[in-house]
């Protein structure tokens, strides 16, 4: 989940600069993230619990993905279904709309879609709208992060809230406790 190949990160990967990822991961360093099984499987709980039978499932890969999608996973099993239709957006708008719309000109077309972020979301409400599907009315749309696109799209999103200032202070301490330990080793040595 994490691009070691970034050119922008590449400086600070090379450093000695303490770091702490933030909702990412990568090997050697620590980070803090919100638990995303227990986030997928909510999703589902809620679309599920509001009577839909027919959902579909807008993924993202990498370990936050895999996450996010043994607890939708759990879900339909507790709930007696299988998974139902997936499109693999790879965290992507444009594959999230191109992906899902075929699924919308259907007739057993989906009557929710769970999109595993709210950017992919805004891509399944814009192939909805090129469906002519009114969007709760004909296709509930759920997200995740709680971005603030969220609020702003046309309708408003439905999604899964990532705690976000928990988050922050949470990596803040992580990093606080970190520069304790080294400076406390720089110190010793």
């Amino acid at each position: 989940d994490f691009d070691h190949d970034s050119p922008a990160l590449r400086p600070l990967l090379e450093s000695d600069h303490t770091m702490v990822l933030l909702n990412r991961r990568g090997p050697g360093f620590p980070s803090v993230s919100v638990d995303n099984r227990h986030g997928g499987r909510i999703a589902i709980d809620y679309l599920l619990g509001r009577g839909h039978r027919r959902l579909a499932v807008v993924t993202g890969d990498g370990p936050i993905g895999e996450d996010r999608y043994t607890g939708i996973r759990e879900a339909f099993l507790s709930a007696g279904l299988e998974p139902g239709l997936q499109v693999g957006a790879k965290w992507d708008r444009g594959r999230a709309h191109g992906g899902i719309l075929p699924m919308l000109g259907t007739t057993s077309r989906p009557t929710a879609v769970f999109a595993f972020s709210d950017w992919m979301a805004l891509g399944v409400l814009s192939a909805a709208r090129e469906a002519g599907l009114r969007v709760p009315e004909d296709l509930s749309v759920m997200g995740f992060d709680d971005a603030i696109i969220a609020e702003t799209s046309e309708p408003g999103l439905t999604t899964v809230r990532q705690p976000r200032f928990r988050l922050g202070a949470s990596a803040v301490g992580v990093l606080a406790a970190l520069v304790t330990v080294f400076k406390q080793r720089r110190d010793i040595a």
